[in-house]
């Protein structure tokens, strides 16, 4: 026979919807006939903290937060060691301008971040290109790195190849350039990790320039060229440039900055976009064409005066034209989550 009990007030007999009984071994049992198991305060707030955690995390992720660079944050840092040992191989390179126009520099390792300065040298040697080389590492295992030089017609390519995954290292390489006026057909960069930077570079003008660079940065400044090509995967691009064709630049993972001079009556080819960021364009007024930016999170803008006409002006889309729709040049700017900047300027 079992024993009727009121509905206590308290942690031992705590309210339910129905009465608790104990029955003839002293056992508490709900209405169903389960077993009563009370709750402390600090369980019942402990389910309320993962209620409204599961809560927060569904409406973050319906408004597509990503949750990895957050997190990261909070994980254990890996004991960081500095590169000290100097590499004691050949590192100095002279590149003849005279037989090779075009000019390939590639890191084919994992094992060193590698950061490239774009420089105008101050020697009377007009006709060559200079690459120096500074590798510092932990320690250095036999022929753990190896740089590897490529001929083929007018084409010079040297590539640092890394030996082993089990040690770190840094690599600084200046690519110096002709003091005077200099014409480069090609150069192109790609890193795996690090960041490509130039000093003032009006002196020269490099026909195409393609730069990649997975994880790190590019940062460049007056550079000339016909075609310009920048990729990271993670990391900003910013720059000034006098273009003449077509300029494109795509990040994964960071902000787009770009100021860009373009000469009356040319028919330039501008894209920039970015997944996660921010993308901003300063073109020159002597632009004349269509121009369109597009945004799924963020917002838009086109600034340029009476000389902007919209066929289409929202908060996530402006399309139109600046100073009429004659001729074949283009502009297309887009951010997956961020915003996007045009900007039309006399000066940039």
């Amino acid at each position: 026979m079992s024993e009727q009990l009121p509905i206590a007030e308290n942690t031992e007999n705590p309210p339910s919807y129905g009465s608790i009984t104990r029955d003839s071994d002293g056992v508490l049992r709900n209405p169903d006939g389960t077993v009563w198991s009370p709750l402390s305060g600090e369980q019942m707030a402990n389910s309320w903290k993962l209620y409204f955690f599961f809560l927060l995390s569904v409406f973050l992720l319906w408004q597509g937060y990503e949750w990895g660079p957050h997190l990261l944050k909070w994980l254990p840092k890996e004991k960081h060691i500095t590169p000290e040992i100097p590499f004691e191989g050949e590192s100095n390179f002279l590149i003849d301008t005279e037989h090779y126009q075009a000019l390939s520099f590639v890191v084919n390792t994992t094992t060193t971040v590698t950061n490239v300065a774009i420089t105008t040298g101050e020697s009377q040697d007009t006709k060559s290109i200079r690459i120096n080389s500074v590798t510092f590492a932990e320690n250095f295992h036999d022929k753990s790195i190896i740089y590897e030089e490529t001929r083929a017609d007018n084409h010079y390519t040297l590539t640092l190849n890394g030996k082993g995954t089990d040690f770190q290292a840094i690599t600084n390489i200046q690519i110096v350039l002709p003091p005077t006026q200099f014409n480069l057909n090609s150069l192109t960069i790609v890193l795996p990790a690090g960041r490509v930077n130039s000093s003032i570079l009006h002196s020269s003008r490099i026909n195409d320039l393609h730069i990649e660079v997975a994880n790190g940065t590019i940062a460049l400044k007056d550079v000339q060229g016909s075609n310009i090509n920048l990729k990271t995967s993670v990391g900003d691009i910013t720059g000034t440039f006098d273009i003449t064709h077509t300029y494109n630049a795509i990040s994964g993972q960071g902000n787009i900055d770009c100021r860009l001079r373009v000469p009356s009556h040319s028919m330039p080819q501008i894209a920039a976009g970015t997944s996660v960021g921010n993308v901003t364009a300063r073109v020159t007024d002597t632009y004349h064409g269509p121009f369109s930016l597009f945004t799924e999170r963020g917002r838009a803008y086109v600034f340029g005066g009476r000389y902007v006409d919209f066929t289409t002006n929202t908060t996530l889309a402006k399309n139109g034209y600046f100073r009429g729709q004659d001729g074949d040049a283009n502009i297309l700017m887009h951010a997956k989550r961020g915003r996007v900047v045009l900007a039309f300027r006399r000066q940039v």
